[in-house]
């Protein structure tokens, strides 16, 4: 395991090192092979036989011509994606009697290969006949020997469904252990990203059901969690490992459709971490595009048709990346919270993006550095929602904090010992503040003693205080610890609900209108109390005013319905 590890971390900064150039069909490995541990990439130019399952040793059949491995069949014009043939190559000087291995990678979209006329590996069923082809994708090893110092790989390939077809990635031949090990490294960076993806969406999803109003975790953790499924259905084909018997269908469509996914929601992510930067109108037309469009697209087509969207999705993605470009960067102009950590992570996936795309166009020789950069944005993207969150509870913290301070001072109502109007204003501004800034919900209750004039003419003014008094209390032991509860004034009281919806905002509003209804120590006195209560939720143009003018109409609405009741408005 330890070799193994060293090997992986050798693997990923020393690419050259699996590196040898056939030509002419023909490959030599004269002295590239002599270390336990060594590997060589199989690129180059290989022979090529357009509909033709040629012989698989000896032939002597005129190649249709060479073709680049890794690359596409379709790179010659000459031949279309959708058909039959025959990769053939001479492997040179090697040393009979010892054991080789090779890994055979991304072959599409099916393959048999023979090695000295002997069928050693398949994937799928290929053949001539479209009915009859059946496309597998599934990385495998296998192990020879040879007599002779040369060997003849011979691979029939068909394709009927996919874009392209021919040898994607390149065949590793090496040792047994460096064959093993390249295969392993490719293992543990797949389980290592996935693993690290489900921590993070596990832990988001938890933050989320902990805070429901803010949904920027939950949404962040369905991205995490649809990168997954792409990275089990590409690479190292994990999801087909574990379940064998999955269709390369539904495989296909586990790959693309979590960009489908994805793309739109970061974008959902972005916007809401800098909604002033953004614009709907171009927001929309990428919803409507990625999820909408090409997202049914592939759901619903076979994939024989619906993989021709990739290159769609591919320009797609490069008009996405340039529009949250131009949000970033009015974000740091702006120096909006979080903006240059976030400007890092983005710079960091998105140079990944572009890199895996270019390796796939076969552009660049590279490998996919999309999982582990990711990995860096996550992480990343993690530190901006915990911070988040952490700054909620911050605030939330500093609101009971400044509810003990001015406690102390002259904030509190001397009959109830309740914040007053004054408190009310200044915190009431604060708290709008900060929820139009994070995004989340804010509620406000407006609340009247019905008939307390009558109250304190019949029965003086002393048994007027004790009523405002057991109201207070029942008031402070319906509302919940956060929650801001002042005296207006008279027999008017307020309530700011932090983190909370106009429905939740109303549950809690009848639950204060009953226990003051049945108040044990006025029921005692033969007095039966009632209240009437507004409410309304904070709108993004309100100012502290208008929220407060909005539930006092709400109240006064409650108080014409008959009072003893609650209005929303």
């Amino acid at each position: 395991m330890v070799s193994r590890f060293f090997f992986f971390i050798t693997f990923l900064f020393s690419f050259s090192l699996l590196f040898s150039e056939a030509e002419s069909g023909s490959i030599d490995v004269l002295g590239k092979l002599s270390e336990k541990n060594s590997t060589i990439k199989l690129d180059g130019e290989w022979e090529f036989y357009w509909k033709e399952f040629i012989p698989p040793v000896g032939n002597s059949v005129k190649p249709s011509s060479l073709i680049t491995v890794p690359g596409y069949w379709t790179d010659n014009s000459t031949y279309s994606s959708w058909g039959y043939g025959s990769y053939r190559l001479l492997i040179k000087n090697l040393v009979p009697g010892k054991i080789y291995s090779l890994y055979i990678g991304d072959v599409y979209s099916n393959y048999n290969l023979y090695i000295n006329g002997n069928l050693v590996s398949q994937n799928g069923v290929v053949s001539s006949n479209p009915m009859e082809s059946i496309p597998q994708s599934l990385p495998k090893i296998v192990s020879f020997t040879t007599k002779a110092p040369t060997v003849e790989l011979v691979i029939h390939i068909s394709n009927y469904d996919y874009r392209v077809s021919g040898i994607w990635r390149s065949l590793i031949l090496g040792s047994e252990d460096g064959v093993r090990n390249f295969e392993f490294s490719r293992l543990f960076i797949d389980i290592f990203v996935i693993g690290i993806l489900l921590a993070v969406s596990l832990l988001h999803f938890g933050i989320y059901f902990y805070r429901k109003v803010n949904r920027t975790p939950f949404i962040f953790a369905i991205i995490c969690f649809s990168i997954i499924f792409r990275v089990m259905n590409t690479g190292e084909q994990l999801m087909t490992r574990f379940f064998p018997g999955i269709s390369w269908e539904i495989i296909r469509k586990l790959e693309f459709l979590p960009f489908f996914i994805t793309t739109p929601l970061f974008i959902v992510l972005t916007t809401k971490l800098f909604p002033e930067e953004s614009i709907n109108k171009i927001n929309r037309f990428f919803y409507i595009s990625c999820s909408g469009i090409l997202g049914v697209f592939i759901l619903v087509t076979p994939m024989k048709f619906a993989n021709y969207s990739v290159p769609v999705a591919e320009v797609l993605i490069g008009l996405i990346v340039f529009y949250l470009i131009f949000i970033v960067v009015k974000a740091v102009i702006h120096r909006r919270d979080f903006s240059i950590l976030y400007t890092i992570t983005f710079g960091v996936f998105f140079i990944a993006v572009f890199n895996d795309i270019l390796y796939a166009l076969m552009v660049i020789q590279s490998i996919y550095i999309g999982p582990l950069f990711f990995i860096i944005a996550i992480i990343g993207q993690s530190q901006i929602q915990t911070k988040q969150f952490i700054h909620r509870i911050c605030e939330t913290d500093k609101i009971e904090e400044s509810r003990d301070f001015f406690m102390k001072i002259s904030d509190t109502d001397a009959l109830t010992s309740l914040y007053n109007s004054r408190f009310l204003y200044r915190t009431l501004t604060k708290s709008i503040k900060d929820t139009l800034d994070t995004r989340t919900k804010l509620s406000l209750i407006m609340i009247d003693v019905d008939d307390f004039k009558m109250y304190n003419d019949t029965y003086g003014h002393t048994m007027g205080d004790k009523v405002l008094r057991s109201i207070a209390n029942s008031i402070k032991s319906s509302a919940r610890d956060h929650d801001l509860i002042c005296r207006y004034g008279g027999e008017e009281f307020t309530i700011i609900l932090p983190d909370t919806d106009i429905e939740e905002a109303k549950k809690i509003s009848e639950r204060i209108r009953l226990n003051v209804e049945h108040n044990t120590s006025l029921l005692e006195n033969n007095l039966i109390i009632t209240i009437s209560l507004g409410v309304t939720e904070l709108l993004p143009e309100d100012s502290s005013k208008s929220i407060i003018e909005r539930a006092d109409k709400a109240l006064y609405i409650a108080k014409k319905q008959g009072k003893n009741r609650v209005e929303v408005l």
